[in-house]
C-alpha cells in the first residue's frame, strides 16, 4: 500500500470529521447588586442576542465589600433576569455561590 494514499486519506476523514464537530461556546455577563433597571435591560438585550446564537450563557453578579451581606438583592436580580429570558433560554439549577458571586448558567432552548 502506498503510504502517501493512506496519509491524504487520514487527513480528508479528519477534515470530514471537523466539519461535522460543534463548538460549545460560553459567553459570560456580569452585574453587581446596585444595577439599575436600564443597564439590565441592555444585558438582557445581549443575553437573548447570545442564546439566539446558540450561546450558552454564565450570569454573574458579583459581590464586593457590604454587599456580601445583601446576597438576596442578587437572588432577586437573577430572578427577574431569568423571568424576562425564560423564552429563550432555560437554566436547570438554582443559582450557586462561587467566592464572592452568584452564579446561573442558562442554555438556548431547543
Amino acid at each position: 500500500m502506498d503510504y502517501g494514499k493512506y496519509r491524504f486519506e487520514l487527513i480528508k476523514k479528519e477534515k470530514e470529521a471537523k466539519k461535522k464537530q460543534k463548538l460549545i461556546v460560553i459567553k459570560e455577563i456580569k452585574m453587581s447588586p446596585s444595577i439599575e433597571k436600564h443597564d439590565i435591560d441592555i444585558k438582557i438585550n445581549r443575553a437573548i442576542k447570545f442564546l439566539q446564537d446558540d450561546c450558552k450563557l454564565r450570569i454573574c453578579v458579583q459581590f464586593k465589600g457590604r454587599e456580601m451581606a445583601h446576597r438576596d438583592i442578587g437572588y432577586k436580580i437573577l430572578k427577574a433576569f431569568m423571568e424576562s429570558i425564560s423564552e429563550y433560554g432555560v437554566n436547570d439549577k438554582a443559582p450557586m455561590n462561587e467566592g464572592n458571586s452568584l452564579v446561573i448558567n442558562v442554555e438556548p432552548k431547543k
